[in-house]
Formats: C-alpha cells, structure tokens, sequence
C-alpha cells in the first residue's frame, strides 16, 4: 500500500492513532499492507480550537472532521473507504463511519476505547492525567511501558517519541475525549464497555 496524493487510487484506508500516538506510528502496518489500488492516508490529530460550549463528544467530532478534511470526503464523495482506528482512534473512526455511510465500506477498531467512552477510577485518571502534562522522557518511558506487551527498544524509542511530540494540550484533550466519549456510543454495539 501506499500513501495517497490527491486522485489516486481507488479507494483509501484511513488511519487514526490513538491517546498520544501520532500518525508516523502507522508507517509499519501501511508499508506491509498488499492491497493494489488502494492507497493509505495516516492521520495526525490536532487541537480541536473551537469545541464550542462543553458538551460530551463536541471534541471527538472535531476530530472526526479533521480527518474528514484530511480525506477530502465531502457528502456527496464517492470513492470508497475503510476507516482504521486503534484505542481513543477508534472512537474517531466510529463517527467518521457513521458521517459518511455511503463511502466507509470497512471499520477496524483496535484495541478500541468503547464511542460511549470509559470511565477511569481515581487512580487511574491521575495517572493519565500526570502522563498527558508530563513531557519527560523517563516519564513518558514508564508510562508506556506500563501498558505494553513489547517492550523492546524499537517499540519503547518509537511510541515515546510519539509521546514527546505530541503537545501538552492536545493529549490533555484527547484524554478528556476518550473518557467522556460520545452520545452515540450509548446504544452501539461496538462500545461495549471494556477498556484497551
């Protein structure tokens, strides 16, 4: 598979990272994908600048609509598409799916972060919640360690620098996200509650 320029292919599979991952940690799997006319786009998550008032899932829609722009896909695009979303990305790719259900013909969700979202216990909001403000490296190496089974070099270098590149604010955000979730979550489902 390869990464999509504009007009090419025909169809594409889109790929949304997760809490504090960053679209350059997809390269892997695109690059060993054998799907011939198809091309990916990976996307990058940023700030979602105007949620609007508080309301569950406003920030998870901005993120919806960034890779809605990214893709390109307006309501009456055609072109197929298979939206791929690993944890908190799974959220995302759920509302892209349901935004444009005549062109998202496949939905992969990896170690999914349920769309109704996922309540944390006290500890471990704290936890993630010193893990989205905290820019070290040691920090930010424990705290993915914490959570993987393949802690090997490559893997650790990798999703730390993720990490650290990934801007306070914006993983403070994707947090509150992944946590609060979305209404239409409620009754889907593929949001059972279980946690990544």
């Amino acid at each position: 598979m390869k990464h999509c320029r504009d007009g090419d292919g025909t169809g594409t599979v889109v790929f949304i990272p997760g809490y504090q991952d960053t679209a350059a940690l997809w390269d892997g799997v695109i690059d060993r994908l054998p799907t011939p006319g198809w091309c990916a786009r990976a996307v990058n998550l940023r700030h979602v600048d105007d949620a609007g008032p508080p309301r569950r899932g406003a920030i998870l829609e901005g993120y919806r609509d960034q890779v809605l722009e990214v893709l390109h896909i307006n309501p009456t695009a055609q072109s197929p598409v298979v939206v791929v979303g690993q944890s908190m990305g799974a959220q995302v790719a759920e509302l892209v799916a349901a935004a444009r259900p005549n062109i998202a013909v496949g939905l992969a969700l990896i170690t999914l972060v349920p769309l109704a979202g996922y309540r944390l216990t006290p500890e471990q909001a704290a936890r993630f919640g010193h893990a989205a403000h905290d820019r070290t490296v040691d920090s930010a190496v424990a705290n993915r360690r914490a959570l993987l089974v393949n802690d090997s070099a490559p893997v650790i270098r990798t999703l730390v620098g993720a990490t650290l590149s990934t801007p306070t604010v914006v993983a403070a955000q994707e947090l509150d996200a992944w946590i609060a979730g979305h209404p239409l979550g409620d009754n889907r489902p593929s949001s059972a509650r279980r946690c990544c």
